[in-house]
């Protein structure tokens, strides 16, 4: 019976995303954009034009956007997929547009 002898691991091993297709790695990027860019980006237009958050800083913000997406609330959820749906339409438009040359 042969006997193996245990690989070393190294960091690329270790790394979750080498596994992942690059589609796959494009709608986590954008998933990440919609839980952590978005909400500072409303924050940061609603003080420009509204004034001071109601119930807060960026951060109190921060706590009731995880909130509403824990509740399930649809406006949370369009604001944390609407990246992943614009890169669904951008690689839809990209299709068409070869596909009709």
């Amino acid at each position: 019976m042969p006997y193996y002898a245990p690989m070393p691991v190294t960091n690329a091993d270790a790394d979750p995303t080498r596994r992942l297709p690059g589609g796959m790695k494009l709608y986590a990027v954008a998933i990440f954009v919609g839980l952590f860019i978005v909400p500072p980006l409303i924050w940061l237009t609603g003080r420009a034009l509204f004034g001071p958050y109601a119930n807060g800083g960026l951060f109190s913000l921060w706590g009731d956007f995880f909130g509403e997406l824990a509740r399930g609330a649809r406006s949370a959820w369009v604001v944390a997929l609407a990246p992943c749906a614009l890169l669904a339409l951008l690689q839809g438009a990209v299709a068409l547009s070869r596909r009709l040359r």
